[in-house]
């Protein structure tokens, strides 16, 4: 079955100048694709020493990429490998003083003979270190230190200048949306540590500018486990902002990297980043700042200041040095297109086309085939005269060839020896394999039991052929093909046996089917027979036809007493209950569909118990009636739960009318005792102030200071008493009042607020940001009381800040709308948040902060009544922000 060619013979008289011509084609190709490459010369440059400390450990890729960039330089300016001194000084997983003042000993003992031109600091960690313990180390030298944020320590004592880098977060969700134009949300993901806060503060300054636009959704403060949780949901046209996660909401240490790796392999939606350290570890891309190009101008820079070169005196350099930056493995696997990307782009794992990386061999084979051409003439030529013979040949070999090919099932040859002779593109489909490499194997490798293979392949051999001999044929991709192998000896026209022509018939839809019939009664009885559930099949003429054993458990009769007596399933039925089943017999003999029923029946040891009745009827394929299908489930258990919730409903609908009446009664009382209270100790009030009053009056300037003084406080308790009276009875009439919704806009509220209060604040700064356009749906009178409390709690706690800052606004988080006050003031410790919302409850001293401890208690009522929630963020000196939601019920919480 081989496909043989005729050899041919070609003259060897071939002209020497077409070998001269391919020699030199050669050479000249070989030059085009390999040129010399000059010689570099550097000067000699002065012996310089430079000690570079690095804030993290040596695994960090930061500091890899950092490294690439430093080194050459300082390498090229004459900075020997032994005048260039580097320490990792891990501060970022030990963080005692104990570490540190050993750090700031070692480097002290280590370099106490060394002078160096120039220090060299990455990260903030080491620069803290060379500010505080270190701060009489190396005095003279200068410091270049690259940092995220610049430093506002005293360092006039330093030599410092301070290299700022910071993250390019808008033009990387620019470039993210250009790739994914239909993006709709935007998760930021983040850790709440201060180097974590460092990074995302760049996010969240982003994404305002996609505010009102896209959803965005911050994984800022959660556990590890929970944002895996998060990104791995199915989410609708999303993409992720990966800025930095060191730790997380339970305080337990990550590397950054690694983090990433995890978000990105759970994530369903594709991982953008800040910086080139990150690539290959599960981002896309983005504007990254490239800290490659950090250490380069880190490094010029400090070639620079060694050398005394004229520049300005600078205290701090700004580095925004970012790159264009993507991983094109991870956009093949979120599919992403490479022409969205901009022109200035750089791709890693990106391999170049094959012209890109072969031209100059394809310049030779061309030089090849030019040179050969003389020579194909010749064949040309010498091939026309076998034209004749080999069409013969190939014309009594085409039609036998045809028939082979022309089978379903897979045909092969097999020498003595075991090997493949040839086979056709029925065996090929069956085994994954090209021809070519299955031609010349063991035709043993391609079963899932080469053994039983070869003792077929024997028996062949012995016997003169096999018939129907089962195995089981491997494809590539793992998928298995059950055959029958039939195969005899092969001989040729002397009667020479030549191998073994077998032949496989493919019995894998034959077995399947098989399997599937097997399941399928499988199924069916371990359905029928193990469910709770009483199934029977009675035929047209009344025969029983089958029934399930569950039958015992609930009549309490067996199968053989039914089959005995079908009238058995008529007589066990409750004497009251039979007309309801016979009207249900005779209903169902019109063939409307499944009906249902309840009705009791009475068990073999005289018990009652109530039955869901179902029954059907059932047709076979052609629409001959087979009688009845019929389904019992006992539910006396679920009808006397019935009777008892019933019971027990009437009992509890009496108790809550006259809990309800008793309710109403005691609020009519509580709101006349208020009013009451109110009328009653006004008059004593008034009369206590116009006392003081007068006192200071007849005392006057000149008096007795004890004196005047008890006069002011009894007219200042009786102005707070006045005040904490009006502020309860508000409250009172918030918990009273009916509720009036109608569409709000907060935005405009809140900027009438702000007027009112901003002209009592003096001569301090205050910087008001209120969102525009937020709106919600609540009671007027409500909201604007609930607004004046917390914006004029933001503005009386913010009053020692020198920049105060208060903030109104909204963010979507989920489903829910949440609306928020920010201010930057004192703030609080949230450990005693427990009952920051009771009446009366203060966190602050009357003397530092005047109020009367009811207005959070007001607000929080209003928020009930509009069935929302409200909550609180805050830390000593940094500040608070109050979240709230609002329901849309109306009714009194």
């Amino acid at each position: 079955m081989g496909n043989t060619e005729p050899k041919i013979k070609t003259d060897r008289c071939f002209p020497c100048r077409v070998l001269w011509f391919v020699i030199w084609c050669l050479l000249a190709a070989y030059f085009l694709q390999f040129p010399p490459s000059a010689d570099s010369y550097t000067s000699q440059s002065p012996k310089r020493t430079v000690l570079v400390l690095y804030g993290g450990s040596t695994k960090l890729p930061a500091h890899t990429l950092f490294n690439n960039g430093l080194l050459p330089v300082l390498k090229a300016a004459g900075v020997e490998d032994s005048d260039l001194h580097q320490e990792y000084l891990d501060l970022q997983h030990a963080q005692g003083r104990e570490y540190r003042h050993y750090l700031v000993e070692y480097l002290r003992t280590k370099y106490a003979d060394h002078r160096f031109d120039a220090i060299i600091l990455f990260q903030p960690d080491a620069l803290d270190l060379m500010l505080q313990e270190g701060k009489e180390l190396f005095n003279g030298t200068p410091i270049i230190a690259a940092v995220p944020q610049e430093i506002r320590k005293d360092t006039s004592a330093r030599k410092l200048v301070q290299f700022v880098y910071g993250f390019d977060a808008l033009t990387t969700l620019r470039y993210a949306l250009a790739l994914l134009p239909g993006t709709k949300e935007i998760i930021v993901i983040s850790g709440p540590s201060a180097d974590d806060c460092q990074h995302l503060k760049y996010a969240m300054d982003a994404v305002k500018q996609f505010e009102g636009k896209l959803t965005v959704t911050f994984l800022t403060n959660h556990p590890l486990p929970e944002i895996l949780r998060e990104v791995a949901k199915e989410r609708d046209h999303a993409i992720i902002l990966y800025t930095r996660l060191s730790s997380d909401s339970r305080g337990k240490q990550y590397t950054p990297r690694d983090v990433l790796t995890e978000i990105s392999r759970a994530a369903k939606s594709p991982v953008f980043g800040l910086h080139d350290s990150l690539l290959g570890a599960g981002i896309v891309g983005g504007n990254l700042l490239s800290f490659k190009e950090l250490g380069s101008a880190i490094a010029r820079f400090s070639v620079d200041l060694i050398n005394a070169k004229p520049a300005p005196q600078l205290s701090k350099v700004i580095f925004q040095k970012h790159v264009a930056m993507f991983d094109w493995a991870e956009m093949q696997r979120w599919g992403l297109d490479k022409s969205r990307l901009p022109k200035d782009r750089v791709l890693i794992n990106y391999h170049s086309g094959f012209w890109e990386q072969y031209w100059g061999y394809a310049v030779i084979a061309l030089l090849f085939l030019v040179a050969e051409a003389s020579l194909i003439g010749y064949l040309i030529w010498s091939r026309r005269r076998l034209k004749k013979a080999e069409t013969a040949l190939r014309a009594s070999s085409s039609y036998a060839r045809s028939l082979i090919e022309a089978s379903l099932d897979p045909l092969v040859t097999i020498s003595k020896d075991g090997k493949i002779m040839d086979v056709n593109r029925a065996t090929i489909e069956a085994t994954g394999v090209p021809r070519e490499r299955l031609i010349g194997t063991d035709f043993s490798d391609y079963f899932t039991d080469p053994e039983c293979a070869r003792i077929g392949y024997k028996t062949v051999w012995r016997n003169g052929m096999v018939r129907d001999y089962p195995l089981s044929l491997r494809h590539v991709s793992g998928r298995i093909m059950d055959v029958l192998y039939n195969a005899a000896l092969y001989r040729d026209q002397y009667g020479e046996v030549l191998g073994v022509f077998a032949a496989a018939r493919d019995i894998s839809q034959q077995k399947q089917a098989e399997a599937a019939l097997r399941e399928s009664e499988l199924r069916y009885r371990t359905v029928a027979e193990f469910t709770s559930d009483w199934e029977y099949w009675v035929l047209p003429d009344g025969t029983l036809r089958y029934m399930s054993p569950s039958c015992e458990q609930v009549s309490g009769y067996t199968l053989d007493e039914f089959y005995a007596d079908p009238e058995l399933l008529t007589r066990i039925i409750h004497p009251d209950d039979l007309h309801i089943y016979v009207d249900h017999s005779h209903a169902q003999s019109t063939d409307t569909g499944p009906e249902h029923l309840d009705f009791r029946i009475v068990t073999k040891k005289g018990e009652h118990r109530w039955i869901f009745h179902t029954c059907q009827s059932v047709h076979g394929p052609d629409g001959a009636p087979l009688g009845q299908r019929v389904s019992n489930r006992d539910i006396t258990k679920r009808k006397l739960a019935e009777e008892k919730a019933a019971r027990l409903n009437d009992e509890l609908e009496s108790r809550v009318r006259e809990r309800t009446a008793e309710l109403e009664r005691v609020i009519r009382e509580l709101e006349g005792f208020c009013y009451a209270l109110s009328h009653e100790f006004r008059a004593p009030l008034a009369r206590l102030e116009g006392f003081g009053t007068m006192m200071l009056d007849i005392i006057g300037e000149g008096g007795d200071e004890q004196i005047i003084h008890c006069a002011q406080r009894i007219v200042a308790a009786s102005d707070r008493l006045r005040t904490v009276i009006d502020s309860l009875l508000a409250m009172n009439r918030i918990s009273v009042a009916e509720m009036h919704q109608q569409n709000l806009n907060l935005s405009e509220m809140a900027m009438r607020i702000v007027s009112g209060l901003v002209e009592n604040v003096g001569t301090r700064r205050v910087h008001i940001s209120i969102a525009p356009d937020v709106t919600a749906t609540g009671d007027l009178l409500m909201m604007e009381t609930c607004l004046k409390n917390l914006l004029g709690n933001a503005v009386k706690y913010s009053a020692k800040s020198p920049e105060a800052a208060i903030e109104f606004g909204q963010r979507v988080i989920g489903t829910d709308t949440v609306y928020f006050v920010r201010d930057n003031g004192v703030g609080f410790d949230m450990a005693f948040i427990k009952n920051i919302f009771q009446p009366f409850c203060r966190l602050h001293h009357q003397e530092e902060f005047e109020g009367t401890g009811v207005g959070l208690a007001t607000v929080h009522r209003i928020i009930e009544k509009h069935h929302g929630h409200i909550w609180v963020e805050a830390k000593p000196g940094e500040g608070a922000t109050f979240f709230f939601t609002l329901g849309t019920g109306g009714e009194d919480a």
